[in-house]
């Protein structure tokens, strides 16, 4: 099996809290590993990982990141976002502009975009400001927006900030595969006959 960059991280770490044990002392060693991982896991979740999900090929109801499986389906006219990590006031700003610059890079452009929201068990304040703003930027460039596998608390707390007015409660989904369902190419087709 082949090493990652987070091997690569943690052999660091641990590196350094082997130095520091040695060079030091064992109580200061520690506090250097102990440190060094609070930052480390700091810098992680403010950078989370958005997957891009593609339909599972022969598997009902299954989707998942197509940069490690290109040959996932692609859905036409959807896209369909992981966010690999929680969304906090630290991230929010990034997380956002990661899905305005993938929307952007989207080829082509879709009409719907539809968020992976189960990592979250809560929305502070400024992710929910965040939140809205995106959406907004969405809905002002013509896409729908919608989320996926939100937990209970997450739907309240979106509700007390007033981020799923913006988004409408229509327009938040149990899983992945009714927001397909809902948003994919069939309503889409549906949507541009009847208008």
């Amino acid at each position: 099996m082949l090493a990652g960059p987070s091997d690569d991280v943690d052999l660091l770490v641990g590196l350094a809290t082997l130095a520091g044990v040695v060079v030091i002392d064992v109580l200061p060693g520690l506090v250097i590993g102990v440190v060094s991982m609070i930052l480390l896991l700091v810098f992680n979740a403010r950078r989370p990982h958005i997957s891009v999900l593609g339909r599972v090929p022969d598997v009902p109801d299954a989707y998942g990141d197509i940069s490690r499986h290109p040959d996932y389906e692609r859905l036409p006219g959807l896209l369909v976002l992981r966010l690999e990590a929680p969304l906090f006031y630290a991230n929010a700003s990034v997380v956002a502009d990661s899905i305005k610059r993938l929307v952007g890079t989207s080829d082509p452009l879709p009409k719907a975009v539809t968020l992976d929201f189960g990592a979250n068990s809560d929305l502070d304040i400024t992710s929910s400001e965040e939140l809205g703003q995106l959406v907004t930027s969405l809905h002002s460039a013509g896409l729908v927006f919608a989320l996926a596998e939100v937990r209970t608390p997450t739907l309240e707390a979106a509700r007390r900030s007033g981020v799923l007015a913006t988004i409408g409660e229509d327009h938040v989904f149990h899983t992945i595969d009714e927001a397909v369902s809902a948003l994919g190419p069939r309503r889409q087709a549906e949507t541009t006959d009847t208008g």
